[in-house]
């Protein structure tokens, strides 16, 4: 009953029939919670969704507004808390996290997913195999889901086909970017500490390091992240949980740099058929923010062939919907250009099957 009230008071959950948890096993036994986002109607495609890093879907409001506008545009959105984030179990492994991505696009081809069917008590249930999605992506997670289509090519996986490959705000090179040296830099003395109290230390540090918060979000962020790892003994950093501080130096020392796995792709012939990003020219977490630095990213990425879009927003647009640089406002942009790209796709498609079609010749 609960769950029908906000399904009906909630502005956005309007766009949305139901959702529902469904749950991934990578194959070193780690689970990976997600949330299914189901359109009112039958949807026009799936859509895999990868968050950034200390972010997930379970626990982050903005993530969801932007899963319930592509429900809006249709589509059905299977929103993935990555290894070590939000609900789904284990700690920041980037190597681990694309191999991740090739077991879920897997288990959607071969075991598929439940899909409720009827109202939201309904109890009536289907699985559905997915033989081709698209992939949405948010900051990191757009480098682990390329990462991980390069992964599936050299592994030969039984993957779906993927349609569409979309990804705001990747960073190139997340290693030498500034707000990640600055976290560096905070982190590096707590080596000194005994871990209990280096892990304590950073659940409080972390989050005021960030820009993701602002504000009493920012104080209460750290204030609950360093009472749970008070309990775990674990580093808590919003939605992200590290053995120590040290593993996030050397996992984020580790993530590849996006242009070379979309080169990578590029050479194997694995590139997904569309590719969509969107740079923030207000983003300062990827520096692009900078017009110098904003051209040369995207000459690369035009370069590997890659459609590029520079629009006004931020790395986190806050959740304020009167501000310019409001969640709502993106949310609503990027949807339209995914239904855009799939429109566009879809009457591709629909003209290529026709002119297959042999005609009968004139007498």
């Amino acid at each position: 009953m609960v769950s029908a009230f906000k399904q009906a008071l909630h502005p956005i959950r309007r766009f949305t029939k139901l959702t529902w948890a469904e749950k991934f096993v990578a194959r070193d036994g780690n689970v990976l919670k997600a949330q299914v986002f189901e359109p009112h109607s039958e949807p026009r495609d799936t859509i895999v969704f990868f968050h950034g890093v200390a972010a997930a879907p379970s626990g982050t409001e903005a993530y969801k507004v932007l899963l319930h506008y592509l429900n809006r545009e249709g589509f059905r959105v299977i929103a993935v808390d990555q290894r070590g984030h939000g609900k789904s179990s284990g700690t920041l492994n980037v190597e681990k996290m694309q191999t991740d991505v090739v077991d879920i696009l897997k288990s959607l081809k071969e075991k598929g997913i439940t899909v409720r069917e009827g109202g939201i008590f309904s109890r009536k249930k289907r699985v559905v195999k997915l033989s081709s999605v698209q992939i949405a992506t948010h900051s990191l997670g757009g480098v682990v889901a390329a990462g991980g289509l390069l992964h599936a090519h050299n592994e030969g996986a039984n993957i779906p086909e993927i349609n569409g490959f979309f990804a705001y705000a990747p960073p190139q090179d997340m290693k030498n970017l500034a707000i990640i040296k600055n976290v560096e830099k905070a982190l590096r003395p707590l080596k000194h500490y005994p871990r209990r109290v280096a892990n304590f230390l950073a659940s409080v540090i972390y989050p005021l390091k960030t820009d993701r918060l602002a504000g009493p979000n920012k104080i209460a962020t750290s204030a609950w992240g360093s009472i749970r790892s008070i309990f775990t003994g674990k580093v808590h950093a919003d939605q992200l949980r590290l053995n120590s501080t040290q593993q996030f130096i050397q996992e984020i020392n580790k993530v590849p740099n996006f242009v070379s796995v979309f080169a990578e792709l590029e050479r194997a012939k694995a590139k997904p058929k569309f590719n969509l990003v969107w740079l923030g020219t207000r983003d300062s977490d990827t520096e692009t923010r900078d017009a110098a630095k904003r051209r040369r990213y995207t000459l690369y990425l035009r370069d590997r062939g890659i459609n590029v879009k520079a629009i006004p927003f931020t790395h986190h647009p806050t959740i304020n919907p009167l501000s310019k640089f409001s969640i709502f406002k993106l949310s609503e942009r990027i949807a339209k250009d995914v239904a855009g790209v799939s429109t566009a796709a879809e009457r591709a498609e629909r003209i290529s099957r026709t002119s297959l079609v042999p005609t009968e010749p004139k007498e």
